[in-house]
Order: structure tokens, then C-alpha cells, then sequence
């Protein structure tokens, strides 16, 4: 897993006393905007294994905590989307042991549960890590200070989770956030400390007199599935006005997940081939003018992560959608699909006429016929994706992708 390749001097004592906290007296030149280049720099063009470096993207400073279960908080939460399953196998945090007091080294509890009312922990642990803090200070270099903890077994989770990290000793550790001072939390409130046993949001927490509007650097291992999906609207126009409706994955939409999502460049992520030699286009939802004729559109996803792209993409025709004439549903199936020499068709009534289109829209087969069921020879057709169009007999139009592949 890639880390914040910055260095920043952080020095000071923290202190918290019941739900207050003391802020360091001196503060990082902290400057986000170099973050985000390095992350862009850093990124890889395969999907795997990324983290959300959201929290410390917002950051323009640093604040810290002292954790422990005597005279503060004795652990620290923070709140995480999970626009579809996401699974996660550590998380990377920011903590130094404040002092010798009981040893140089202490270790503190990592967990992973599910956010409950008002993104909360809630109920048991999903899975749990123990890790060692240190009194080693590095200097105030943040990337050295940086803990890493590895699950044992990664958790997939289905709906918003928290990171816990939990100190069960009397001896501090100090834990790094982005700045509550300068509310670099933005009040999303999505950190959380545990005093006295209960878990309280961080807009019921004080620091110092003010509202703790801050994120602990928690950076989770995370990994998700990328689905490829759009329609078009109208479907099935023989020309004209079209415009796509993108229904992909939900994390290339979410700011923790996606830097571009976060930097306002959603629609970057998305690519646009629309089967009829003209440029390719980006955005959520373009529309496109086409000439008669029924083409084959390609959706390419690019999500773009904090650390790596995550790329997948789909092809269907400019009518992919079952014809409907009254409550009956018309479908036809095309099979072998991919298809190497000999692909039948077949529909739920009889076939009138059989078409195949490339990418570009042009007709590489034509056939009337009055059968259900039809069997074509591909042998001579390239391999790559085609469009397979049947009119039958009552009129309808129905479309299917196909492949042929030798």
C-alpha cells in the first residue's frame, strides 16, 4: 500500500480531559494540494488494491489526541461510505506513544464494524488487528509515524463501516487528525470518540472550547468489484438524438473512494465510443446525434482511486432493450455467444429479418427469413463485437450483442 510520500514537522503535547483537548503549539506546513499531485503521480493503471486518502485530502493542517482510558477518550472512530460492497483487509493511521511512562511501546486495538445510528460503531467487531505504537517520533515525518494494521481475514461489508482504533491503557498514545481549528472536517462529522464507554460524535465533542470539526488520518486497504452499465435514452431510434444514462458502479460517484469524484471530475471517468467513427466524448450523461442506422455504443470506466484505476467497460447496440407489444415480453436468444463458425437465433415468435452490424454501424449480414429459430454461418466475420438485430413478424425490433471469437 502505497503512503504519503510528504514530510511534516508536528511537535507539541496533547492532552485531552474528559471531552476536551489541547491543541498542539506548534503546527505542520501542511499543504493538501501536494497530496493530491503525488496521489495522481502514484497511481497505477490496473485495478487493485486502493485506500481512501479522502480525510487527509481535506486537511489543511494537522490537530492530535491524546488516547487513553483514564482521563480521555479511549478510542477514536471514523466513519466510512460503502456505496456497494467493499471489501477491507487493514487500514493505515497516524499515532505515537506520548511518553515512556509503562514502556516505549504500547499496543492499541484495530477494528472494522458496521456504522449504526448516527455512523456510529455498532454492534461486534467484523475484524480486528493488534498493533504496536511507539515513542519514536521521526522528527514530526508523518510517513514515519504512519501505523499499518492488516486483518486477518479481509471483511466485506455492505453498507457504511467505522475504523476503531482503541487504546485500553492509562499510558497515552497521540493520534493525528486533519485540523478541527481551521474545521477542516467540514461538519460531516464523521469521526467519533469513546468516553466514559459510550461513543459520542464529534460534534458533541469539545476541544478546548470549540467543536472537534475534524477526521483522524485513517487510510483503509480497500477493494471493490467495477460493473460497466448505461442505457440510452430514447432506445431503439433509428437516428437522431441520443442521450446516455451512465449506471455503473456507485464508488467512481463517491468522494472517499474516487479523486476525481472528489475534485469535482466525475464525468472524466467515463468514456464514450459511440460506434460510428466519430470522437470519442467523457461525461455522466452525453448525448450524441446520430445518422439512420443502429450502431454498437462502448462505455469504458476508468475510476480513477487515490492510489490506482480500476478499468472496465461494455459494448451494446443503440437498441438493446426487449420489445414489449402489450404485456407480452418479445425476446430472442443468439447462441454459441461468443460465437466461432455457426451462431442460431432464435425468438420467442417468428423472424422476419436477421441483421449483424460492426462497430461502426455498417451491415455485414442481411437475411428475410420466416422462421423462429435460424442458424447463420460467421465463419468469414473478424473476431470483435457486432450487433445482432432480428425484425419479426409483428413488427418488433430486438437487438442483442454478439461476439465472434476464433
Amino acid at each position: 500500500m502505497k503512503r504519503i510520500l510528504l514530510m511534516f514537522a508536528v511537535a507539541g503535547t496533547f492532552s485531552v480531559m474528559a471531552q476536551e483537548v489541547q491543541e498542539a503549539d506548534r503546527l505542520p506546513n501542511f499543504n493538501p494540494e501536494n497530496i493530491f499531485r503525488k496521489m495522481q503521480q502514484d497511481r497505477t493503471v490496473t485495478c487493485g488494491l486502493d485506500t481512501c486518502y479522502y480525510l487527509t485530502a481535506k486537511a489543511t493542517g494537522t490537530s492530535g489526541l491524546a488516547i487513553n482510558n483514564a482521563t480521555s477518550a479511549s478510542g477514536m472512530a471514523q466513519y466510512f461510505d460503502a456505496p456497494e460492497a467493499i471489501t477491507v483487509s487493514g487500514v493505515d493511521f497516524i499515532a505515537v506513544k506520548a511518553d515512556a511512562t509503562g514502556g516505549t511501546s504500547i499496543n492499541v486495538d484495530v477494528e472494522i464494524y458496521n456504522a449504526g445510528a448516527d455512523s456510529l460503531p455498532t454492534g461486534t467487531a467484523l475484524a480486528s488487528a493488534l498493533v504496536a505504537v511507539d515513542t519514536n517520533f521521526y522528527g514530526g515525518n508523518l510517513t514515519l509515524l504512519t501505523k499499518s494494521a492488516t486483518f486477518s481475514v479481509p471483511t466485506t461489508v455492505t453498507g457504511p463501516y467505522c475504523i476503531v482504533i482503541s487504546n485500553n491503557s492509562a499510558n497515552s498514545i497521540n493520534m493525528y487528525s486533519n485540523d478541527y481549528a481551521t474545521f477542516d472536517g467540514a461538519q460531516e462529522w464523521l469521526s467519533s470518540a469513546n468516553i466514559g464507554g459510550s461513543w459520542i460524535r464529534s460534534y458533541n465533542v469539545n476541544v478546548g472550547g470549540a467543536v472537534y470539526d475534524a477526521d483522524m488520518f485513517m487510510h483503509p486497504y480497500v477493494t471493490y468489484d467495477l460493473t460497466a452499465d448505461f442505457s440510452l435514452t430514447p432506445n431503439c431510434q433509428d437516428g437522431g438524438d441520443v442521450t446516455a444514462n451512465h449506471m455503473s458502479t456507485g464508488v467512481a460517484s463517491n468522494r472517499m473512494y474516487s479523486a476525481a469524484a472528489y475534485a469535482g471530475l466525475e464525468g472524466d471517468q467515463y468514456t464514450w465510443d459511440w460506434g460510428d467513427a466519430s470522437a470519442t466524448e467523457t461525461g455522466v450523461g452525453p448525448m450524441h446525434t446520430y445518422a439512420t442506422g443502429t450502431y454498437n455504443v462502448t462505455l469504458t470506466d476508468t475510476i480513477m482511486g487515490w492510489t490506482s484505476n480500476c478499468v472496465e467497460s461494455i459494448t451494446k447496440s443503440t437498441c438493446d432493450q426487449p420489445a414489449t407489444i402489450g404485456e407480452n415480453e418479445l425476446t430472442f436468444n443468439v447462441y454459441p455467444n461468443p460465437a466461432s463458425s455457426l451462431v442460431t437465433f432464435e425468438a420467442t415468435e417468428e423472424i422476419a429479418l436477421v441483421q449483424i452490424f460492426d462497430m461502426s454501424g455498417k451491415v455485414v449480414y442481411s437475411e428475410n427469413t420466416n422462421a423462429s429459430k435460424i442458424q447463420i454461418d460467421v465463419d468469414l466475420m473478424a473476431n470483435g463485437i457486432y450487433a445482432a438485430k432480428v425484425k419479426l413478424a409483428s413488427g418488433a425490433v430486438l437487438n442483442k450483442q454478439l461476439e465472434i471469437l476464433k
